[in-house]
């Protein structure tokens, strides 16, 4: 019976079923990964700032990197960790 049942193509209705759930499954995959990157991003911006005190060119370009390509990105939710100065 399944072989019959899977050379018969699926309804509108089942399509989107189907769609749907791999939809929703990849979603709260990608929102970890997401959540994860920011972290680690959180975490290298935060030793940054702490050695910041030590005048570095590249440490101060990769700041402004950081700052500019990354923290910066609008909706995100480390926006509030851009620096002012």
């Amino acid at each position: 019976m399944r072989e019959l049942q899977a050379d018969l193509p699926l309804s509108e209705t089942a399509h989107e079923r189907i769609a749907g759930r791999v939809i929703r499954a990849a979603i709260p995959k990608e929102a970890k990964r997401r959540t994860s990157e920011k972290k680690q991003l959180q975490e290298i911006k935060k030793l940054l700032d702490e050695v910041a005190s030590k005048p570095d060119p590249k440490i101060g370009a990769l700041i402004t990197d950081l700052e500019r390509d990354v923290l910066s990105v609008p909706g995100e939710k480390g926006d509030h960790l851009h620096r002012t100065s």
